[in-house]
């Protein structure tokens, strides 16, 4: 066990709790001027209470006691604890925010090539940290994670898909 690896890994979790993933979609829609705000809201909304549906009536079971390192105190642990482990809420919710986040950063007319690839080059990262710290430190098994982030993708093509079928038919 490594320490140093167990404490970065914890607080790059930290970025999937729901409450640092509704403060980042909050940020994208002030700095980045998201036009479909209701939209992501609800996805993000719907997302999560698949998610908890998902994790009460699926009995898995998440890695043996043995295997969590997670090094942050209790107080950042979330508040709630579900008895499934799949799928993980944080791959979906991390997933769901980038995704949103690549697709604003890409499309921009607003940032330079610079600029994107700087944000793009801090938003990568931190969402690969976030994926690989639920099953590094025995939160998730790679199942669960691999589950959150089909959940939190289908999400963000759901948001895309629907915002080009209502754009296409407005002109």
């Amino acid at each position: 066990a490594n320490q140093y690896l167990d404490s970065i890994f914890s607080w790059a979790g930290i970025f999937g709790r729901i409450e640092i993933s509704l403060i980042a979609l909050f940020i994208l829609f002030f700095i980045l001027k998201l036009k479909q705000k209701i939209l992501v809201l609800f996805l993000f909304s719907v997302m999560h209470a698949i998610e908890l549906f998902l994790k009460l009536f699926i009995e898995r079971s998440g890695p043996p006691f043995e295997f969590y390192r997670y090094q942050v105190g209790e107080n950042l642990v979330d508040s709630y604890s579900l008895p499934g482990s799949y799928p993980s809420g944080h791959g979906a919710r991390s997933t769901f925010v980038f995704l949103i986040l690549l697709h604003q950063v890409v499309s921009s007319k607003k940032l330079s090539f610079t600029q994107k690839n700087i944000i793009l080059s801090l938003a990568l990262p931190i969402f690969i940290a976030t994926i690989v710290s639920k099953v590094y430190l025995g939160e998730h098994w790679m199942s669960d994670v691999l589950g959150g982030i089909l959940l939190g993708l289908t999400s963000s093509l759901v948001v895309y898909g629907v915002s080009f079928i209502s754009f296409k038919k407005l002109s």
